[in-house]
């Protein structure tokens, strides 16, 4: 949901600046580590949030305001949030 609003937040700000060509801010698409539990708990259900995520990351690209993958990797200082094995997955 937060890559999705990025998105929609650059092309709020180009309605602001007139077209691409004078663009000023850009995005990125990923899951923070803390936030894993989002990918579920199945097999199906991470496949499902991947392939949401590459979806909206070729778009953007396509589109020329996503520039990088986000938040990736693992974080084990704040695994209050999301477990080290859910994050492994």
């Amino acid at each position: 949901e937060e890559s999705e609003a990025a998105l929609k937040l650059v092309h709020l700000n180009e309605s602001q600046w007139g077209d691409a060509e004078n663009r000023r801010l850009y995005s990125t698409v990923g899951v923070h580590p803390t936030r894993c539990n989002a990918f579920g708990s199945t097999e199906e259900e991470t496949e499902k949030l991947t392939n949401e995520l590459m979806d909206l990351a070729k778009r953007g690209k396509d589109e020329g305001i996503v520039v990088a993958w986000g938040e990736t990797g693992l974080d084990y200082a704040r695994t209050q949030f999301c477990e080290v094995e859910q994050q492994k997955r």
